[in-house]
């Protein structure tokens, strides 16, 4: 669930995937024939065991990336993520967390508040990195590197 680097999609193909479909708001060409990129309108009736969305849903609706603005596309994203997992899937994500805010047109920070509604309707089957703490980080989003827990996620 986008991706600027191919670095997650390259070790997935390296650990044995078979195939490998990027969901992109941008056209991109495919450097791997495992490897298939399409848009978020191209997707019709496909379900995954395994979704990544490392570093990708807090910067959408920002339009950022090419997608349209909206305040909720984050919440939107994970909802409509939800439709692409089979039954038992799993999906890996990462985003800043920290203090709620809104750095625009750059990112989200999620905070105590704003993690409760983009997580809505997942269970959390693990997390890695992530403390109470977590939540009194006060990056700023420009200067640094926002921390960013990993949860392992499965639609309820």
């Amino acid at each position: 669930m986008g991706s600027t680097y191919p670095w997650y999609e390259a070790m997935m193909i390296t650990y044995g995937a078979k195939e490998c479909t990027v969901i992109e708001y941008s056209k991109r060409q495919s450097f791997h024939e495992k490897i298939t990129y399409i848009q978020p309108d191209e997707i019709k009736n496909k379900k995954f065991d395994i979704c990544f969305s490392i570093s990708s849903y807090e910067h959408d609706g920002l339009g950022r990336y090419g997608d349209p603005l909206n305040p909720n596309g984050d919440l939107e994203a994970m909802r409509k993520t939800k439709d692409l997992i089979n039954k038992d899937g799993l999906l890996f994500l990462s985003v800043p967390v920290g203090k709620d805010k809104l750095v625009f047109n750059l990112h989200r920070v999620y905070g105590e508040h704003r993690i409760k509604k983009l997580l809505d309707g997942w269970e959390t089957v693990d997390q890695f990195g992530f403390s109470k703490n977590s939540f009194t980080n006060n990056f700023n989003g420009i200067n640094g590197t926002p921390y960013q827990p990993l949860y392992v996620l499965r639609p309820q």
